[in-house]
């Protein structure tokens, strides 16, 4: 109660006295916070409040301005919470933030009982930066994934797992996976559908669970998330070629120009020994000129799967182009000894006046006269 009474007093605007440590919020910090205290109490009685400016100031104490931060929250000034909650998102944000268990389980309790839902966003997202530091955060964060009404609550939620993947350990992944692929599922919220299938993205320890919930949502309503589900499912390499089918099928109707780079990039991670994806993308060389300038760039992932292209390559190492000249070089290279019809072309190109052509062409050779298959 005494320190409601404390935080109520400051955020009334009553004088910032010295005072014993522990006080109030900040009063035994450094200046640095001291100030930025004033001025979310400040900002009670309409001073103009950058959020950007207070971090700037304190960013060299990021777990010391936490907890003095906390501290404010506990408090019935929605603004003096909303200003607290904004600022310790930001600096969570900073990789020497740290703190305590019992600041932490504040932050627990004050989102579970806001009714705010800019509060709410905020502190959920910080409880991702934090991590997995207690067993409460992660169980927190799903809870608001499965229980909050508001979309964007969720949305930052879903985003606040995604970004506790990079900290946990992979055995644990499970529990979000699947929590994940429920809302990309059966969740009525495009958004949330699409930011599932991204967070999905970081968890590659499922991909049985994952891949297949993933494939499904190529065939959305909503762009946005076919756009989400296909580049996750790129991330996904080896693990996600169960996809392949689909991606190709949605490859050969898909008009968006974001959503075929998006299918063309997802298929040459997933695709590099599979020769359906290696013929697909020979033929896309005959597509618009952007989309032929991606593949070119992709066509040595194939390595020895792109030996029907050989007299065409041979070709192409002719062109004006410099471009051109290097990837299809490079190409040759990669598919090895089976390409020794392009060893004259490819000996002329030795002498050809763009540096990265020539070099390209003498590993070229030396792959193709060297039984490799790889560059």
């Amino acid at each position: 109660m005494a320190k409601r009474l404390i935080v109520a007093v400051i955020a009334a605007g009553a004088p910032f006295l010295a005072e014993p440590a522990g006080a109030a919020p900040g009063l035994s910090s450094s200046e640095p916070v001291k100030s930025i205290i004033k001025a979310i109490r400040a900002n009670t009685q309409g001073a103009r409040l950058d959020i950007y400016e207070l971090e700037r100031q304190v960013h060299d104490r990021p777990s010391e301005a936490a907890e003095a931060l906390v501290d404010l929250l506990d408090t019935s000034d929605p603004t003096v919470k909303l200003r607290a909650s904004q600022l310790l998102e930001r600096l969570s944000i900073n990789q020497d933030f740290s703190i305590t268990d019992s600041s932490l389980s504040t932050i627990i309790g004050i989102l579970k009982a806001s009714d705010d839902n800019q509060v709410k966003s905020a502190l959920i997202t910080t409880l991702g930066n934090i991590g997995p530091k207690t067993d409460e955060v992660k169980a927190t964060i799903i809870e608001t994934i499965k229980t909050d009404k508001e979309v964007s609550v969720a949305r930052k939620a879903i985003e606040a797992l995604a970004h506790l993947a990079r900290e946990e350990r992979p055995a644990l992944h499970m529990k979000s996976t699947e929590v994940l692929v429920a809302v990309l599922k059966s969740n009525n919220a495009p958004s949330l559908r699409a930011a599932a299938a991204s967070a999905l993205s970081r968890y590659h320890s499922n991909a049985k669970i994952a891949v297949p919930a993933l494939t499904a949502a190529l065939t959305d309503n909503y762009l946005r998330v076919r756009i989400a589900a296909v580049q996750a499912l790129g991330l996904y390499s080896g693990d996600g070629d169960t996809a392949i089918p689909a991606l190709l099928e949605m490859l050969a109707s898909e008009s968006d120009p974001s959503m075929r780079n998006g299918l063309i990039y997802a298929l040459k991670n997933l695709g590099r020994n599979n020769q359906d994806v290696a013929d697909a993308f020979m033929k896309l060389l005959d597509g618009s000129s952007s989309e032929r300038s991606q593949i070119l760039t992709y066509l040595s992932d194939f390595g020895p799967l792109m030996a029907p292209l050989i007299p065409r390559l041979i070709e192409m190492l002719a062109s004006p182009d410099r471009n051109t000249r290097m990837y299809a070089a490079r190409t040759l290279g990669s598919i090895g000894s089976a390409a020794k019809d392009a060893v004259p072309a490819l000996t002329k190109a030795q002498e050809d006046s763009d540096g990265s052509v020539r070099s390209y062409a003498q590993q070229a050779l030396r792959n193709i006269q060297g039984g490799q298959g790889t560059m």
